[in-house]
């Protein structure tokens, strides 16, 4: 799905945001869960923001992040409970399938509490 440059760049602005924000709270504060749920969090809108940035900057489109990216984690306590899809714990598969499909992670969405 081909994004304008104009969208790139205020979806880019939104997630900086969001990630200082995020970088903001006092993670001794929260609960083991919530900080779990944090530092995942931050990681994936880190990602989100190198993804943007590539192709703002090339134009290139990443089909697998494995390939740019062999440090990408797996991550066994994965929060999502679809435990069946193949790429359960593997991030940057997931990141890449759901924004290919128009969609957030379900790690990355928000919860109503």
């Amino acid at each position: 799905m081909p994004y304008s440059q104009i969208e790139l760049e205020e979806a880019h602005k939104a997630l900086l945001s969001t990630l200082h924000k995020c970088e903001k709270i006092d993670l001794a504060k929260q609960a083991k869960s919530q900080r779990t749920l944090l530092e995942r969090r931050i990681s994936a809108l880190k990602l989100a923001l190198v993804l943007i940035e590539k192709e703002i900057t090339t134009g290139e489109i990443m089909t697998t992040l494995e390939t740019a990216n062999p440090k990408c984690p797996t991550v066994p306590e994965c929060p999502c409970p679809k435990t069946d899809c193949p790429n359960h714990g593997k991030c940057c598969s997931c990141v890449v399938k759901h924004r290919e499909g128009g969609n957030l992670p379900f790690c990355l969405r928000e919860r109503n509490s």
